[in-house]
């Protein structure tokens, strides 16, 4: 029988370790400091990602890698790290394999929003699109389009009356429409308003909790009208940002076919590098 007791201090060392980025990831960006945060976020992710491959060796057999690198994989993405992209490709792969195909879908998509919105690399965001696509037809799971801007408007009026008329149970009404956001998964038309109904929602709750004594309840009341302006300007932004999305994508998509099938032909190194760069300069002047 082999001896848990290494890989056991092993996974707490690294749970210490990431525990330790984590925090001062938080206190750089805290205090501003931009490339400390980014630095301390990406060990983080190392972090994550080295317990996600002693739970992928079998070390820890009642525990799942899939949600250590997609962890990890977050936390690549905040700092900007290029192992983004291969370690949320990890995760799907785990998530599959542990039969959680739902997941798996889920973050494909998400995946695609986060290149589109946080890299511009709408290229990388259609394979992220197209599998969430190929793995919903192959296990015959089923969306309907459901987070629509009409419906996202909708929780806006319905709640916003709440709070003139009938304010103590305006937050029922916000429980009651995160469950048809819960049941109707995501795709790419639909993520950037699950996006921040989720935070919507996932704040109210963490206020409801707080505020459980009767004696509090105004509290509650106050904080939830202010919350909930907030969330029509954050709804009003991300609109018109999808809208940018869109016309960036209309000028891009003749670029990246040109650029990607270029690419396809050179070898990227020397000269056939400087010539790359300096064509997909010029395209780009050019069309936009």
């Amino acid at each position: 029988m082999a001896d848990e007791s290494a890989p056991t201090q092993s996974r707490a060392d690294l749970n210490k370790k990431w525990a330790q980025h984590i925090e001062q990831a938080k206190k750089c960006e805290k205090e501003g400091n931009w490339e400390g945060m980014v630095y301390m976020t990406s060990e983080a992710g190392n972090g994550y990602f080295e317990a996600a491959q002693f739970k992928d060796k079998g070390l820890f057999s009642i525990h799942k890698a899939s949600s250590e690198f997609l962890s990890a994989a977050d936390c690549y993405h905040k700092a900007l790290c290029e192992k983004a992209y291969d370690t949320y490709l990890l995760a799907i792969d785990r998530f599959l394999k542990n039969n959680e195909i739902n997941q798996a879908i889920h973050i494909s998509v998400k995946c695609g929003y986060q290149y589109e919105k946080d890299w511009s690399d709408f290229e990388k965001g259609d394979e992220f699109y197209d599998k969430a696509n190929k793995l919903r037809k192959k296990y015959n799971r089923y969306h309907l389009c459901a987070l629509t801007s009409e419906f996202m408007h909708g929780v806006i009026g319905d709640v916003s009356k709440k709070l003139k008329c009938d304010p103590e149970n305006a937050i029922k009404i916000i429980y009651f429409k995160s469950r048809i956001m819960f049941e109707a998964g995501v795709c790419r038309k639909c993520i950037p308003f699950h996006s921040i109904f989720l935070e919507y929602f996932a704040e109210t709750r963490k206020k409801e909790n707080m505020y459980e004594n009767s004696i509090k309840y105004r509290n509650k009341i106050e904080w939830l009208k202010e919350y909930h302006e907030k969330f029509k300007e954050i709804l009003t932004q991300t609109i018109v940002f999808l809208e940018r999305l869109v016309e960036e994508r209309k000028k891009r998509d003749p670029v990246q076919r040109c650029l990607s099938a270029i690419r396809g032909c050179l070898n990227m190194s020397g000269t056939c590098l400087n010539f790359y760069i300096l064509l997909r300069h010029d395209l780009k002047k050019l069309l936009f």
